[in-house]
């Protein structure tokens, strides 16, 4: 039973990463239309991938037992691995199972100062949330406040979400 659920996880994770290359695409082109797909120009792209939790922190516990920092890394090395082939310049604010620091707070502030010290292109944050009730499923995509790039690449990740990868999923961006 847990090879098919895992088996039926990396497809989504694979979905995922799909999903961001597109738009990453899509933004690198810098095109009207808010769903378009073009070749892959990555060369000058500046991405920072930040896996969520770690360390101290592992975040959500699947019902496998596997731990959302550990798949959060793994998801993050691939999409490193296909940006980096692809020409673009990618940052990891963790490269392993280690927390940043030895309280949260601190893990944060580590992760923003990689984030400003790199002035990127983009910033992908990879989390994979569990929730206690059976009705709140799907990936979600987040922006920051404010940001008019990072609503248009959010609201192109949710779409291939949607239509791409789990159906049922009528998650918004936030």
């Amino acid at each position: 039973m847990k090879v098919i659920v895992l088996s039926k996880r990396w497809l989504i994770v694979l979905w995922i990463i799909v999903a961001i290359l597109l738009i990453l695409v899509f933004l690198s082109q810098g095109q009207d239309s808010d769903y378009a797909m073009y070749t892959l120009p990555t060369e000058e792209l500046v991405v920072v991938i930040d896996p969520g939790h770690g360390g101290f922190d592992s975040g959500a516990l699947g019902p496998s037992g596997i731990r959302e920092d550990v798949l959060n890394l793994q998801v993050a090395k691939k999409l490193e691995k296909l940006l980096n082939d692809n020409g673009a310049q990618t940052i990891m604010t963790r490269t392993d199972n280690d927390a940043l620091a030895m309280r949260k707070a601190d893990d944060m502030k580590k992760r923003v100062d990689i984030i400003k010290e790199s002035s990127p292109d983009i910033v992908v944050s990879i989390h994979m949330n569990k929730f206690g009730q059976s009705k709140y499923y799907g990936a979600q995509t987040f922006y920051m406040a404010g940001s008019t790039e990072g609503e248009r690449l959010a609201e192109s990740v949710q779409v291939q979400l949607r239509e791409n990868l789990i159906e049922g999923n009528n998650r918004q961006i936030k």
